[in-house]
């Protein structure tokens, strides 16, 4: 991440976390209400090994409800890194990581 290597010097061996979630953000102007997501960005420990490529890889045309699967079927286990390149996937990435915190709620608390 562009943040990431800006904040290097600062970080001392931690990492950017992102924590998406689904939000409702009232009409401008007399417009309606609509649904958008908000960014929950903090600092986290990084683990002691992080695999050499991304676990789960998003496209434009992943099914969101099965990436979100293998997402909290890794999660179970341990750290998941995620892939995305391009507007499509990362939107895709992104919803997929609120699907994974809505299937792991219980183990997540």
């Amino acid at each position: 991440m562009i943040a990431e290597r800006y904040l290097a010097e600062h970080l001392e061996g931690r990492s950017l976390g992102i924590l998406p979630s689904r939000r409702e953000f009232a009409g401008r102007d007399g417009g309606r209400d609509t649904n958008g997501m908000e960014l929950l960005v903090r600092t986290l420990e990084l683990p002691a090994e992080l695999p050499a490529e991304p676990q789960v890889l998003a496209a434009a045309n992943t099914n969101v409800g099965l990436m979100a699967g293998l997402m909290a079927n890794i999660g179970e286990r341990n750290v998941v890194t995620v892939g995305a390149m391009g507007p499509d996937a990362v939107s895709k990435a992104l919803k997929a990581t609120i699907l994974t915190q809505k299937y792991m709620a219980d183990s997540l608390d």
